[in-house]
């Protein structure tokens, strides 16, 4: 039997994320600080009108993609069966199986997932407490600390 719980005996743990008000909260406030500090840079008023442009790009992309989930890449659905095979659902309707990247932020409030899907291209996906039902983000935060080393690559003795 594995010692794992994402082994070939585990059963798939599927989430199917929210609108995050935590997330919202966060996001505004980390590119409204990235805006507060431009004037004080001493750089051109060009350059600072370029940069407020990409940074308001920014957090609409952000918020569509991660707050409001209404951008058509936007991720519905996660299933995770065994190992590192994940299948991720699309708000367009297109599935994506993926591998679970090891880079993977586990806070108890925040949990970071990093999937690759190419050579060129990853989907992260975030995950605040308010997303998810509480004791389905805690029984993810524990299969992932559980199954951290593997994913990894690293062999338990």
């Amino acid at each position: 039997m594995s010692r794992t719980l994402s082994g070939k005996y585990a059963t798939p743990l599927c989430l199917e994320p929210r609108r995050s008000r935590q997330l919202g909260v966060f996001v505004a406030m980390v590119h409204g600080s990235a805006l507060l500090v431009l004037p004080f840079t001493g750089l051109p008023l060009p350059v600072i009108f370029i940069i407020t442009l990409a940074t308001a790009r920014s957090l609409l992309l952000a918020w569509r993609m991660h707050v409001s989930l209404t951008h058509p890449a936007a991720i519905r659905h996660l299933c995770w069966g065994h190992g590192s095979d994940w299948q991720l659902t699309r708000n367009d309707g297109i599935t994506l199986h993926t591998s679970l990247q090891p880079r993977v932020f586990i806070h108890p409030r925040l949990v970071i997932l990093r999937f690759r899907r190419s050579r060129w291209h990853a989907v992260s996906v975030l995950l605040t407490a308010d997303r998810l039902d509480p004791e389905l983000f805690r029984r993810l935060r524990v299969r992932l600390l559980i199954d951290i080393h593997q994913l990894a690559g690293f062999t338990s003795p």
